[in-house]
């Protein structure tokens, strides 16, 4: 690694490395990964050993280096290998993609034998977990491989025997010559990957045989349970029996052929460029597992599975048109004919001929799993960024940057520098910046002293970009399988042989980064900067002061292998600032929600009066908790009161209509916007309207109460009046189609009036009651559309456990 360091700092791309047994050529080109070929001094002086002697000669000879043709010289022939290594890169993605449908239908014949029983309950209630899985798996494989090719796992000779990636493929390859036949129906090999992922992240050790625990989410066991034939949710228990899922050696064979062998040649991960693998990986993105209704087909050129079952009743125009409407398959004159005059589902897949995909080599059956791309993979594809692009574009980012650092910055100064990539996919451009400014805080290193803390069994360049990736970087992206191939990127840029996985969580989060709002903007309760709500800017401060904490926390123990204490640490930093967080989601909520900007500020301000409820009586909460904690206990509570008399019984009494008065458009002034929670009280409203008679207005949607007496009595519960607000329960019957369990929650904004006043609700004094007529099934659907509307959903369920005790 040093010898590669200095031809990189000298700008020389090809040097020469010898120790007296063995002559190692190394390519270093500017702005790429580093190559070599060894060539060892013993075999070469016995005759067996002459034609790596002829080798040598060939590719070191003075005519290579000095007379042949510049297109025949040895850094022409460098170059052209590594243009090759490229296409290794798009050929290898395809493969693996292959690999990826091989453990999927894999999974299906194991979820098969055990009657539904592996995959029933996740394909129930996370179907995309199962996808997750399955790239889990090629994720660890790859990692498995990278480290075992560069050296940084499996040294040991009882690594090599028992577990080694490299050797369960020696010993497959020997299975399927010797038993083709029977591949399908043995199971072991998965069994040893188990325990192999289990090694990875638990470490072991067993006389010389030593591997430390890597830990991080990539390799944890109880993140996919599936995997390992446990239930959906469960956590694993030590020294439990586990039923491992029954996926034949057949399949696993097929997987690691894809991930090693290319044309006929085994592939060496230690040449491969981290951005080269996030390449290949991100060819899998984009995928969602669904099970088939009918008899199912993938057609070419998106390779989007389309129901023959049903395209066979389509009428053949309609076939043809189908076919490039859903899935992008456009057919000739010729081929169209013959599809239009299929018949039956075989002779569809006959008509259809080469425009069938080979990655569903067979008709997949009804109720069998297979990976559907989505519709932004169908439009964009996969696409990746080559490190001979990010290279010159970090580099000159961070020029200026680093500039105004000084000549020779502090390593502190370096450390304190933020970079944040806002739409990562696999972390090139992150991974980049933390070879550039691992570099960078070597460099100061140099200049101001090594730190006293360094391990002495670790590079100091290894060690500045594990400081880098867990200080400086940051990174966000909508996809959350891009935010485990973005870690898996900065894992392997940052292995060390003897230490756990560079931790990441708190810095490669899974979000929009198009969408969110300042400190500022959730202070003032709106998107619009404008006059700030003390409360809640108290809330937020003290938040996002608290999470600041735990994260420094988390800064200040990157040197240290404990994982676990920085996720504790993290844990407590996103409880902290989950208040804060909350007020933003329903900003964002209310913008959403609505259309219109008049809309939209009605929303919001209701959600402001919602917001200060919610607040006061989370102070008062607090300010007794404080107290308790100060050695000031609370005063006991009183003595319960005596209960009251029962009180006679009232006189039967019905309401004759309790109904919602609105128009569609009146959804964000009423339920929606104020919705907290239902708050306790039945003190009789109907009493009130008869005594004062009055009625009820909140916002624009009026609740109706006309109290009358007689048989079948139904009461409206209301509200406490310290709280100014009104709980319509919509009784049996008394809203048109609407369950006793549906209900409306209306606060503050409640405003009384005569009847006899002006509005629509008015009537003249001393005359008759008018009868409104019943509301319309469009006024009907309005009403409910505003109880489950989306800000609604966001505020109701955090909000109300705080106001259980009001």
């Amino acid at each position: 690694m040093r010898f590669e360091r200095l031809l990189r700092e000298t700008g020389v791309p090809v040097g020469l490395l010898s120790n007296g047994t063995h002559l190692r050529l190394v390519y270093r080109p500017a702005g790429e990964s580093s190559g070599y070929v060894t060539f060892p001094v013993g075999p070469m002086l016995e005759p067996a050993g002459r034609p790596i002697l002829g080798a040598l000669v060939m590719l070191l000879g003075a005519e290579r280096l000095f007379t042949l043709p510049p297109n025949q010289r040895l850094l022409h022939i460098l170059k052209e290998s590594r243009k090759y290594q490229n296409e290794v890169s798009t050929a290898l993605a395809e493969q693996v993609l292959g690999a990826l449908h091989d453990l999927l239908r894999g999974f299906q014949a194991a979820d098969d034998a055990t009657s539904g029983r592996l995959l029933g309950d996740v394909l129930r209630e996370a179907p995309s977990e199962v996808y997750g899985g399955l790239l889990t798996v090629l994720l660890r494989l790859v990692f498995v491989l990278y480290a075992e090719d560069r050296g940084l796992i499996g040294g040991d000779p009882v690594y090599q025997a028992s577990y080694a990636l490299t050797g369960l493929f020696t010993e497959l390859r020997e299975d399927v010559a010797r038993f083709p036949d029977t591949m399908e129906q043995r199971q072991g090999a998965w069994a040893r990957l188990l325990v192999l992922f289990r090694l990875v992240h638990d470490g072991a050790a067993h006389g010389t045989f030593r591997m430390p625990a890597r830990y991080g989410k990539l390799f944890d066991p109880d993140v996919y349970p599936f995997l390992e034939g446990r239930a959906h949710k469960s956590l694993r228990q030590q020294g439990a029996r586990v039923e491992v899922p029954k996926v034949s050696d057949g399949v696993v064979h097929r997987v690691l052929d894809s991930l090693l062998v290319l044309a006929g040649e085994r592939l060496s991960y230690r040449a491969l460029d981290v951005e080269q693998i996030g390449s290949v990986y991100e060819a899998m993105m984009g995928f969602a597992i669904e099970r088939a209704v009918g008899p199912s087909i993938a057609v070419k050129p998106q390779h989007v599975v389309v129901d023959l079952g049903a395209l066979v009743k389509k009428s053949g125009a309609e076939r043809v048109k189908a076919l490039a409407d859903e899935a992008g398959c456009k057919l000739p004159a010729a081929q169209a004919e013959r599809v239009k005059a299929a018949k039956t589902v075989d002779e569809l897949v006959a008509a259809l001929d080469k425009r069938v995909s080979p990655r569903t080599p067979r008709v997949i059956v009804a109720g069998g799993m297979f990976l559907q791309p989505g519709e932004e993979r169908r439009r964009s594809g996969s696409h990746y960024t080559p490190r001979s692009l990010t290279e010159p574009i970090v580099r000159t980012t961070l020029r200026p940057v680093l500039e105004a650092l000084g000549a020779a910055p502090r390593p502190e100064a370096v450390l304190g520098l933020k970079v944040c990539d806002p739409a990562m996919g696999s972390g090139a451009f992150l991974v980049e910046a933390c070879r550039a400014l691992g570099d960078v805080l070597v460099a100061s290193w140099q200049a101001h002293g090594l730190p006293e803390d360094l391990p002495d069994n670790e590079d100091p360049v290894l060690h500045a970009r594990r400081l880098v990736a867990q200080r400086c970087l940051y990174g966000v992206d909508k996809n959350p399988f891009a935010v485990d191939l973005a870690r898996l990127s900065l894992w392997l840029v940052t292995l060390a042989k003897d230490h756990p996985f560079t931790f990441l969580d708190h810095a490669l989060r899974q979000g929009d980064s198009l969408v969110g709002l300042s400190r500022e903007q959730i202070s003032c309760l709106n998107w619009e900067v404008g006059k700030q709500v003390p409360l809640v800017r108290a809330v937020v401060e003290k938040a996002v002061a608290e999470a600041e904490a735990r994260r420094g926390e988390i800064h200040a123990r990157a040197m240290a292998d404990d994982v676990g204490e920085k996720r504790r640490l993290l844990d407590e930093a996103e409880r902290a600032i989950g208040d804060a967080r909350m007020l933003g989601d329903c900003v964002v909520a209310a913008f959403f929600d609505e259309e219109k900007d008049a809309g939209r500020k009605k929303r919001v301000k209701a959600l402001g009066e919602t917001v200060k409820l919610w607040l006061q009586g989370a102070i008062v909460n607090e300010v007794e908790g404080e107290r308790g904690e100060q050695g000031n206990p609370p005063p006991p509570p009183p003595p319960p009161p005596p209960p009251p008399p029962p009180p006679p019984p009232p006189p039967p009494r019905r309401i004759r209509r309790a109904n919602w008065r609105g128009s569609p458009g009146a959804e964000g002034a009423g339920a929606a916007g104020d919705a907290i929670g239902e708050v306790p009280g039945r003190e009789g409203v109907a009493e009130r309207v008869e005594r004062e008679g009055l009625d009820l207005e909140v916002g624009r949607d009026v609740v109706e109460v006309a109290p009358v007496h007689g048989p079948g009595a139904e009461e409206l519960a209301s509200v406490p009046r310290p709280h100014r607000g009104v709980l319509d329960e919509l009784d049996d019957g008394a809203h048109q189609g609407t369950s006793r369990s549906r209900r409306a929650f209306l606060v503050p904004r409640m405003r009384t009036r005569p009847r006899g006043g002006r509005g629509r609700c008015a009537r003249p004094a001393g005359g008759p009651r008018t009868r409104r007529p019943a509301p319309t099934a469009r006024a009907t659907q309005a009403a409910r559309s505003t109880v489950s509307s989306p800000i609604t959903r966001c505020t109701s369920t955090s909000v109300r456990n705080r106001v259980r005790g009001w």
